[in-house]
C-alpha cells in the first residue's frame, strides 16, 4: 500500500486514489510486485462497483479544489483527474456485462495467465497464492452472474467468441490439473511443500474448475441468443454508439469521433504503403501484392529458438545505444522469455511486462514461440524495440527508478504508453538499428497494423461492418498471418477502442517532438525531449501535452535568443524571472536540516568526466532551491557526469542542490550551477545572491557549456551563477 505524506495535496490524492484502485483490482498489484496484494482477487460485482465510484466521488470533489503551483504537482494532479475519469469511464462502459472470451481479459482465463507467471520466492508467497486460489471461485462467479444480469438488459455478448470461451473452458476442465494452475513452484528445502501442493490441488479441483464449469453453462445457455458476425460491434448493442464514444474517451484521453479515427488510419495507410513500395524495390518486390507475401511469409521462417535469439540480438543493440537515445536513469536488462503455453495458444502477440518491485521478475518481454503472430517475422525487431528499448522497457522500468514519482503515474495510460511503444519503433530506424531493409519492411507493415486498426475498430463499433469485413480489411492491408488478423480482429471485439490507442498516442508524441524541435532549433537534444515525455509518469494525452510544456517553457521563453543575463536592467525577459520567482524560493541551508539525508552538510560528492580523470570534490552545499514535487538533477552532462549526485539525492528530489564547485571549474571563474531537470521551475536563485555577491545569472538551454577550455554538455535547461575571480 502506497501512503500519502502530505494531506490535502495532489500527491496525497494519488497515492489515495492509487491506493483505492487496487483494492479494487488486486492484480494489478501483484502485476506490480506488491505482495500485499497477492493473497486477494477482485470484487467485481456491481455493489462493488457502486461503492468504488462513491469513493472516487469524494477523491474527485476533493481534487477540484487543488491549485497546484508546481509543474511537478500540476502533472501529478493531472494524473488524478485522468485516472478519475478513466475508472468512470470503465464502470459505464461494462464490458463484464456483455463480453465472453477466452483472451486473458477478465475471470478464468486472467487467472490463469497470471498463475502461470507466477513466481513463489518464499513461504508466505506460497500461501498467498493458496489463499488467492481459494478465493477465486467467488470471483468467478461475479463474471458469470455479470454477463447473466447484462442478457437480461439486452446486451448479449458475440457467438463466436462464446464459442472459443466454451471451447476453452472445456479444454481446462478436461484437463484435470490444469497445468497454469500447478505451475507455480513452492520454495525449494520448504518441509511443507507436499501438504500445500495437496491444498492447492483441492483449492482447484474443489473450487476453481466447478467455477469455470458454471461459466461455461451458462455460455451454452446464452448462445442461443449472442449476436452473430453480422452485429459483432457496439453499435449493435441498446445504446451502443454512447458506449462507444466512451471507449475512445477511456483509451485515447482525446475528444476525437469515429469518423475522425477511421480517416487518420486511412491517410496513414496510403502513407506508409508508398513507403512500403520505397523498400521493397531495394530487393526486388516490384508491388504491393510480392511486399505483402514476402513480409506475411516471413513468419514461417524462423524456428523458435532462431526467433527468440534474433530478438535477443535486436535488444542488445538497442541497450548498447540506450543512452544516447534515453535520459539517465536507465533500466537494467531486459529479459527475453517464451510466453507461457496458456497465453501462447490464445494466439498472444509478443509483449511486455514491467518488472515486479518485490525484485522476483525483470522487466521480461515474452515471446510467442507456439504459434505465428506479430513479431515473428521480418516485424521482429519492430517489435522488439516496441515491446523492450527503447520501448515499454526503457518507458516502464525506468519509471520505477524515479524513486519520488507517485505509484499512479507509474500505471500504464494506453495512449501514452502504447503511443511511446509504436514512437520508439520509428526512433529505432533514427539510429540505424534495423538489421537491414526486410527489417525495415517488417516495421512499415508492424506500423501498417496500428493504423488498420483504427479504421477496423471504428469499422465494426460505430458503422456496423461485420467481423469477415473487418478481417478481409486487415488482410487485404496488413501483412501479418491470416491466423493472427483473426485473432486480432476478435481481440477488437471483445476490447473495444483500446486499439485506437497506439497510433493516437504516437501522432500526439510527434507533434510535441516537432513542436519543440521547432522552438529550440540547435538547443533540442533528444534525451531531454524524452525525459520531459516520460518523467511525469504515465498521463492522458492533454496533460501529457501540457506537462511537455510546463517543462520546456524555460527553454523557449528565455533560451530561444542563447544566454540571457539575468541582472541586465534591459533585458526584456526580467518578468519572466518574476513569474517564475512565484514557483520556487531559495533557504539557506540550515532551514532546510529536515533534508539531511538527501543533502549531507559534512559529506561530498565526487564527480568524473569519462576519459578526463577526477574533477574534484564538491564540498557543502551552499543553499537550497525548493521546489516541493520537483525533479531535479546537479549539472547533468551528455557523459553522465553528475548522475552519482541525482542517484545519492534520489532521482526526483524535492530540491536542487547548489554547489560551489572546485577542481578544474575554477580555473577561470567560481561557479555556482544548479540543473534543473524540469524547466519549469526555473531557480530563483538570483536577486538577492546576485546583489550581495556581484554575479552574473544566466539562463541556459541544453546543450554547450565552455567552462574555462573544457566544455561540458547540460542534458536539461541550466542556470548558472558566476562570478569573476
Amino acid at each position: 500500500m502506497v501512503s500519502a505524506q502530505t494531506p490535502n495535496s495532489a500527491r496525497a490524492l494519488a497515492d489515495e486514489l492509487v491506493n483505492r484502485l487496487l483494492q479494487a483490482d488486486p492484480l494489478l498489484g501483484t502485476s506490480l510486485g506488491m505482495r500485499e496484494y497477492d493473497a486477494l482477487v477482485p470484487d467485481v460485482s456491481v455493489e462493488a462497483e457502486q461503492r468504488l465510484s462513491a469513493d472516487l466521488a469524494a477523491i474527485a470533489e476533493r481534487a477540484t479544489s487543488l491549485d497546484p503551483d508546481s509543474a511537478a504537482a500540476r502533472a501529478t494532479l493531472a494524473a488524478v483527474h485522468g485516472a478519475l475519469e478513466r475508472t468512470r469511464l470503465a464502470i459505464a462502459i461494462a464490458e463484464l456485462d456483455y463480453t465472453a472470451s477466452a483472451m486473458p481479459m477478465h475471470g478464468a482465463p486472467a487467472l490463469f495467465a497470471l498463475a502461470a507467471r507466477t513466481t513463489l520466492t518464499d513461504v508466505p508467497a506460497a500461501a498467498d497464492y493458496l489463499a488467492r486460489l481459494r478465493a477465486a471461485p467467488a470471483w468467478l462467479d461475479q463474471t458469470t452472474e455479470r454477463l447473466r444480469a447484462g442478457q437480461a438488459r439486452g446486451l448479449s455478448p458475440v457467438a463466436s467468441l462464446v464459442d472459443q470461451s466454451i471451447e476453452w473452458a472445456e479444454r481446462t476442465l478436461a484437463a484435470g490439473l490444469p497445468y497454469a494452475l500447478v505451475a507455480p513452484v513452492p520454495p525449494a528445502g520448504w518441509p511443507g511443500a507436499d501438504r500445500w501442493r495437496a491444498e492447492v490441488a483441492d483449492a482447484i479441483t474443489g473450487g476453481v474448475l466447478p467455477a469455470v464449469g458454471r461459466w461455461r453453462d451458462l455460455l451454452a445457455e446464452l448462445r442461443t441468443d449472442a449476436r452473430g458476425d453480422d452485429a459483432v460491434g457496439l453499435a449493435a448493442l441498446p445504446g451502443g454508439a454512447e458506449r462507444y464514444l466512451d471507449c475512445i474517451r477511456l483509451h485515447t484521453t482525446l475528444e476525437l469521433s469515429a469518423d475522425e479515427l477511421h480517416e487518420i488510419g486511412l491517410q496513414r495507410i496510403a502513407e506508409l504503403q508508398e513507403q512500403a513500395l520505397g523498400l521493397g524495390a531495394g530487393i526486388g518486390l516490384v508491388d504491393l501484392a510480392a511486399i505483402m507475401a514476402a513480409v506475411r511469409g516471413s513468419a514461417a521462417h524462423l524456428d523458435a529458438e532462431a526467433a527468440i535469439a534474433a530478438a535477443r540480438a535486436a535488444i542488445a543493440r538497442a541497450e548498447a545505444r540506450a543512452g544516447e537515445m534515453m535520459p539517465a536513469p536507465l533500466p537494467a536488462a531486459c529479459a527475453v522469455t517464451p510466453m507461457p503455453t496458456t497465453v501462447a495458444e490464445s494466439g498472444m502477440a509478443p509483449h511486455y511486462t514491467r518488472p515486479r518491485l518485490d525484485g522476483s521478475r525483470p522487466g521480461t518481454f515474452w515471446f510467442n514461440t507456439d504459434r505465428p503472430t506479430a513479431g515473428t517475422g521480418w516485424d521482429l525487431e519492430a517489435v522488439a524495440f516496441h515491446e523492450a528499448v527503447p520501448g515499454h522497457h526503457s518507458q516502464l522500468a525506468r519509471l520505477q527508478r524515479l524513486t519520488d514519482l507517485p505509484l499512479l503515474q507509474q500505471l500504464s495510460v494506453t495512449a501514452h504508453a502504447e503511443g511511446w511503444g509504436l514512437y520508439a519503433e520509428r526512433l529505432a530506424g533514427e539510429f540505424s538499428l534495423y538489421s537491414g531493409a526486410r527489417a525495415e519492411l517488417g516495421a512499415v507493415y508492424i506500423e501498417m497494423h496500428r493504423a488498420a486498426r483504427l479504421v477496423v475498430d471504428t469499422g465494426m463499433h460505430a458503422r456496423g461492418w461485420s467481423r469477415s469485413e473487418a478481417v478481409r480489411f486487415m488482410v487485404e492491408h496488413v501483412a501479418l498471418p491470416v491466423g493472427f488478423l483473426e485473432n486480432e480482429i476478435d481481440r477488437y471485439i471483445a476490447w473495444p477502442g483500446q486499439a485506437l490507442a497506439y497510433l493516437t498516442g504516437q501522432r500526439e508524441l510527434l507533434r510535441l517532438r516537432a513542436h519543440a524541435e521547432s522552438e529550440l532549433g540547435e538547443r533540442f537534444e533528444l534525451p531531454g525531449f524524452h525525459a520531459a515525455v516520460l518523467d511525469s509518469g504515465a498521463l492522458p494525452l492533454p496533460a501529457l501535452a501540457a506537462a511537455v510544456d510546463d517543462l520546456d517553457r524555460l527553454p523557449r521563453s528565455l533560451s530561444a535568443r542563447g544566454s540571457v543575463d539575468l541582472t541586465d536592467t534591459r533585458n526584456d525577459c526580467l518578468t519572466d524571472l518574476g513569474e517564475l520567482a512565484e514557483l520556487v524560493r531559495v533557504e539557506p541551508l540550515d532551514d532546510v536540516s529536515a533534508h539531511r539525508g538527501d543533502v549531507s552538510r559534512g559529506g561530498c560528492l565526487e564527480h568524473r568526466e569519462a576519459g578526463a580523470g577526477e574533477l574534484g570534490e564538491l564540498p557543502t552545499p551552499v543553499g537550497v532551491a525548493v521546489a516541493p514535487g520537483y525533479p531535479t538533477a546537479l549539472l547533468e552532462t551528455g557523459d553522465g557526469m553528475g548522475e552519482p549526485a541525482a542517484r545519492r539525492a534520489g532521482s526526483r528530489s524535492q530540491f536542487a542542490h547548489a554547489h560551489r564547485a572546485r577542481g578544474r571549474l575554477r580555473q577561470a571563474h567560481e561557479y555556482l550551477v544548479v540543473g534543473v531537470r524540469d524547466a519549469g521551475i526555473a531557480l530563483q536563485l538570483a536577486v538577492q545572491h546576485v546583489e550581495e555577491h556581484d554575479c552574473r545569472l544566466e539562463v541556459r538551454a541544453p546543450g554547450a557549456l565552455l567552462l574555462g577550455a573544457e566544455p561540458l554538455r547540460f542534458r536539461h535547461p541550466t542556470i548558472i551563477c558566476s562570478r569573476p575571480r
